[in-house]
């Protein structure tokens, strides 16, 4: 039986869901759920932990964009070959985010 870690309850997204990293504009991965504290992604390639990131997460279903400061937390590889999850946590975001993020999660 697995216990559940989690603290907070995830919303999980029903679409495929683009994270871009605002440094660089490339694509980043794809949201896998959310909470108002953070969020995990898939993606295809390793993302570090414990390094900060600035990305925009585009919420196509109810048509509104995140721009949020995150740390990765822990990273680790997929069953699917290739695929990688990682776990973030939201450090900075601006009230108007906040609030969005809030009515969605």
């Amino acid at each position: 039986m697995t216990i559940e870690k989690r603290q907070k309850i995830r919303k999980s997204v029903d679409t495929a869901t683009p994270v871009l990293n605002l440094h660089s504009g490339e694509h980043f991965g794809y949201l896998v759920n959310i909470t108002k504290k953070g969020f995990m992604l898939s993606s295809d390639f390793l993302i570090n932990p414990n390094c900060i990131y600035q990305v925009t997460i585009n919420i196509q279903q109810d048509n509104f964009t995140l721009e949020v400061g995150a740390e990765s937390l822990w990273s680790e590889s997929s069953l699917e070959q290739g695929l990688f999850w990682t776990g973030f946590r939201i450090i900075d975001i601006s009230k108007a985010n906040q609030q969005s993020l809030e009515a969605y999660a």
